[in-house]
């Protein structure tokens, strides 16, 4: 039987200036995880190369599971640094398919761009992409002298690129991104990383575009009628 892993991700939404409809903040994970990687050995990412929320497991330092979606946001989407009192609404908790022993019962939480004020900066997601960039180098220098083989753990884990690029996309053109069978790669970055480890098929984010299709159909009254309703308990 698969052990039950709690975790949380924060969708960040906007509304389009153009269009009214909504907007959110994805960020594309790196193909390989160089944290479980050796040199004799490639492991890959568990989403490779797919565009995700920011998310993950909640941990013991973690209060509630809202800490748990901020902590992720601060650690993956480097450059971003919300209040403490950020506004977080619940929208929905989904499981997903057990993968090595484990599936992950995701809490989903939404951040309005009209509630808070780090998302209506218009030059975040460059910010954020800057960030990544410099990790990256420093990351590829570290890797290029072989040093980075010889961290502890701890190291490892501030150097290991696990996000590569982050953007807004239109929610349906998020979705199409994450619906099974639409297209073979979501760009040239999956592509090549995929020919370059004998990758062969895709594993999109299925949940998380469960998700962002009943947000499509929401406005924020709804969002936040929602939380009020059936927001889950905040301690794991």
């Amino acid at each position: 039987m698969s052990a039950l892993v709690e975790a949380a991700t924060v969708v960040c939404l906007r509304e389009g200036a153009s269009t009214g409809t909504w907007e959110v903040l994805l960020g594309q994970s790196e193909v390989k995880n160089w944290l479980r990687s050796t040199p004799e050995a490639t492991v890959l990412m568990r989403y490779p190369g797919e565009w995700k929320f920011p998310g993950g497991s909640h941990d013991s330092g973690d209060v509630t599971l809202q800490h748990t979606a901020m902590r992720e946001l601060r650690e993956e989407f480097l450059g971003l640094d919300p209040p403490p009192l950020s506004k977080l609404h619940w929208v929905s908790t989904r499981t997903t398919l057990p993968i090595q022993g484990k599936r992950f019962q995701m809490h989903n939480f939404v951040a309005l761009a009209m509630e808070n004020a780090w998302l209506m900066d218009d030059e975040l997601d460059v910010r954020v992409n800057r960030r990544l960039e410099d990790k990256r180098r420093s990351f590829a220098a570290a890797l290029e002298d072989r040093s980075f083989w010889d961290m502890a753990v701890a190291a490892k884990e501030v150097l290991s690129p696990e996000v590569r690029t982050v953007q807004w996309f239109p929610i349906d053109s998020a979705i199409e991104l994450m619906t099974p069978g639409l297209m073979q790669h979501v760009n040239a970055f999956q592509a090549s990383e995929f020919a370059s480890y004998g990758i062969t098929s895709r594993d999109p984010m299925y949940q998380s575009m469960k998700t962002l299709a009943h947000l499509s159909t929401l406005s924020w009254q709804d969002i936040v009628q929602l939380d009020t309703k059936h927001q889950p308990t905040s301690k794991v």
